[in-house]
C-alpha cells in the first residue's frame, strides 16, 4: 500500500513544478516580471530572484538572439559569468556594449585617412609647381619640342657634310681626308651633346 502511495504522482507538486518552469521561461523571455510574479518565483526558488538571471548558455543565446555556439565563444572572450555558474543578462549586455565600443574605437577612421591623402596630394602639387617656377621642372611639351629641334639640326648637319666637305677634300691624301672628316663629325656631335646637357641637373 505504501509503495502504491509513493508511485502515485502528486498532482499538486506537478502543478507547482509546471508553474515554476512557466515563471522561469517568462523571466528569460521578458527579462523583467511584475512584482507579484517575482514574489511567487521567489517562493519556488527558496530565496530572492534577480530579474535577468538565467541558468544556461542556451538561455543567454535566446535572450540575445544569437546562435548557441556564439555564447561559449563570448565566454572565452571574457563574457561575465556569475560565481554560481549562472548568467546575469544585464551584465552581459553591458559587456557586449563595451566590447562593441572598443571595436569601433580601433577601426581606422576613413575620414582621417582621406584627409591625410588629400594633404599629401596637395603637397606634391605645390612641390611640382615650385619646381616648374624655378625651372627645375620643364613641361613635357617643351622637352619634346627642344629635342625635335636638336635632332633636326643634327640630321641636317650630318646630311650636309658631304656637300660642304667635298670641295675641301679634293686632292688631299686619305689620311688628311680622314682627319678633316673626323674633326667635323666631332664638332657636330659635341654641339648635340651640349644641347642635351641642358636637361641634366
Amino acid at each position: 500500500m505504501e509503495q502504491e502511495k509513493k508511485q502515485k504522482p502528486n498532482i499538486i507538486e506537478i502543478a507547482h513544478k509546471k508553474r515554476h518552469i512557466h515563471l522561469l521561461e517568462e523571466l528569460q523571455t521578458n527579462k523583467s516580471l511584475p512584482q507579484p510574479k517575482i514574489r511567487e518565483l521567489q517562493r519556488y526558488e527558496g530565496g530572492p530572484v534577480m530579474p535577468g538571471i538565467v541558468s544556461t548558455q542556451e538561455d543567454v543565446a535566446k535572450a540575445f538572439a544569437v546562435a548557441a555556439r556564439t555564447v561559449p565563444r563570448w565566454i572565452k572572450d571574457g563574457m561575465p559569468v556569475l560565481s554560481d555558474g549562472r548568467y546575469n543578462l544585464l551584465d552581459i549586455d553591458g559587456w557586449r556594449l563595451l566590447r562593441q565600443k572598443q571595436k569601433e574605437d580601433h577601426k581606422p577612421n576613413l575620414k582621417d585617412f582621406w584627409d591625410v591623402k588629400l594633404k599629401e596630394s596637395k603637397s606634391k602639387l605645390s612641390e611640382l609647381a615650385l619646381k616648374k617656377a624655378t625651372a627645375e621642372l620643364i613641361p613635357k611639351g617643351d622637352i619634346e619640342r627642344i629635342l625635335d629641334q636638336m635632332i633636326g639640326s643634327f640630321k641636317r648637319q650630318i646630311l650636309s657634310l658631304p656637300r660642304i666637305m667635298a670641295p675641301q677634300l679634293v686632292g688631299l691624301e686619305p689620311r688628311e681626308i680622314e682627319a678633316l672628316l673626323s674633326t667635323r663629325i666631332r664638332e657636330i656631335i659635341g654641339a648635340f651633346a651640349q644641347g642635351k646637357k641642358l636637361f641634366k641637373k
